[in-house]
């Protein structure tokens, strides 16, 4: 086949996207920048592999601070997983107005240190540049999000501002949660933003957010193993499969060694395995959400040349990778910290989009900032000026420097801290290749655990490709019999 660049359409970009969205509405609230607790292991195969390093643990119920102290988490920025629920809720009590004089404004978001502690300097300059405003920062942890945002919109509690994955936001509009942005909002989006961004908020051609942050999710290698073996970094998929000749040793019929080792639950393969389906000209989702039909030629080519870099006897990606096991990793910039002070002696780098035999193209995850249809006027109106200023240059720069997640808006991307620091500037220069992983569906949560099941049977062996594919299509379709789509 002929391999060929490209770079998205918008009408690609929304049909890829097809689907985000996850359990539905009884549960409730947003998830994290750092990553998601993996669903639990299919019965008939062993346990998955330790999860990542760079998960962190669920913090106790939070409390709404001015500056909250969140806990500290490892550093990064995986879509969650909220619980899956009713894909029907009551229409959010209304909510009554704050002191005259003051607009006061409840804010939750995921928990990931470095960014919680930057967006809480920003919240507390806001307020001194606006006394008329008032703003209760609230870190959750990204397991609880969703079903306290949910809960909190049931008994008319909820916060005016919420940061929420765009997979999650076609469940939160089935609810009638949602403000659609006015369109002096929509169009300062619309103009300012990456067009992946701009995607990740667009909903049936409506603006229901701004963009907080992108995965960024690039493959990265460990450069000394590179330059040992002297051989050059992948440019396209066929590469990496050449580089498994290079790289990959077994002992006893187990892999001590491989070019990669891809995790087989939560999100990553979606990222992963999602991104090679694509790049052969397939995906999980039909163009229109309605049906699920993987169990062809591509389906089966690209799963089995996924699980060539899928190998759980050798333990956890992130360990591996960091210990110099395995040498292409695929992760977001976020990942930095965690890699420098883990691993200070491994040499890295990131490096650009794999070429596919159909398409250069890289599944990712995007993060919205929503705000409460429940909300007052008033709290509307101050909500969307303080996301735009949030989203300012000198705020978006300021939280490259703090958290390492790339910029997202085009003059951002051009301030010379950005442009000139060559571990942003690569995943800054990639984001034309990016799509989202997920479909929007009302219950793309319960799809992406079925699959998720599947692969992880299919990884320990206790099932055959063939198999795998045909009851990812049998109980996926089952529930897109029951979910709404979102284009």
């Amino acid at each position: 086949m002929t391999q060929q660049t490209r770079r998205l359409t918008r009408r690609e970009s929304l049909r890829l996207a097809a689907g985000l969205a996850a359990g539905a509405l009884l549960a409730a609230s947003c998830q994290p920048a750092p990553t998601p607790t993996p669903p639990p292991a299919p019965t008939k195969a062993p346990a998955p592999a330790v999860p990542p390093p760079t998960q962190a643990p669920a913090p106790a119920a939070p409390t709404a601070t001015a500056a909250p102290k969140p806990a500290a988490p490892a550093p990064t920025t995986a879509p969650a997983k909220p619980a899956p629920a009713p894909t029907t809720a009551p229409a959010p009590a209304a909510k009554a107005p704050a002191a005259a004089g003051k607009v006061r404004l409840k804010w939750w978001s995921h928990p990931y240190k470095a960014w919680n502690d930057e967006l809480t300097r920003q919240k507390i300059t806001y307020e001194g540049m606006n006394p008329s405003i008032e703003i209760t920062y609230t870190v959750v942890a990204y397991d609880e999000l969703y079903t306290k945002f949910t809960t909190a919109m049931l008994a008319g509690t909820g916060p005016e501002l919420m940061g929420a994955q765009s997979t999650m936001t076609p469940n939160l509009m089935a609810g009638n949660w949602l403000a659609e942005a006015p369109k002096e909002v929509a169009d300062d989006i619309k103009t300012k933003f990456f067009p992946v961004c701009v995607e990740g908020v667009n909903f049936n051609g409506k603006i229901y957010g701004y963009n907080q942050h992108i995965g960024g999710i690039l493959p990265i290698i460990n450069t000394e193993a590179f330059e040992a073996a002297k051989v050059e970094a992948p440019k396209s998929w066929a590469d990496m499969l050449k580089l498994t000749q290079t790289f990959d040793k077994q002992s006893g019929g187990k892999y001590t060694q491989a070019v990669g080792n891809f995790p087989y639950t939560s999100w990553v393969p979606f990222v992963t395995w999602g991104t090679i389906l694509k790049s052969m000209g397939g995906d999980i989702l039909s163009d229109d959400a309605k049906s699920i039909a993987l169990n062809n030629d591509i389906g089966r080519a690209a799963t089995e040349e996924y699980l060539k870099y899928v190998h759980p006897e050798m333990g956890a990606e992130n360990d591996t990778f960091g210990q110099g096991k395995s040498f292409v990793y695929f992760r977001g910039p976020w990942i930095k910290a965690f890699l420098d002070t883990q691993f200070p002696k491994l040499k890295y780098k990131a490096i650009p989009v794999l070429q596919g035999s159909k398409a250069r193209i890289q599944k990712d995850y995007v993060w919205n900032w929503v705000i409460s249809k429940a909300a007052t006027d008033a709290q509307k109106e101050a909500g969307w000026t303080f996301l735009g200023w949030l989203n300012n240059v000198a705020n978006q720069v300021s939280m490259v420097k703090a958290s390492a997640l790339i910029p997202t808006t085009k003059a951002s991307l051009e301030h010379p801290d950005v442009a000139n620091d060559p571990w942003v500037k690569t995943f800054v220069g990639e984001l034309a290749y990016k799509t989202e992983y997920a479909g929007r569906i009302s219950n793309w949560v319960q799809v992406e655990k079925v699959v998720n099941d599947e692969l992880a049977l299919l990884a320990t062996k206790v099932q055959s490709v063939n198999d795998t594919l045909k009851k990812i299509e049998t109980e996926g379709n089952k529930l897109l019999k029951e979910s709404k789509v979102f284009v």
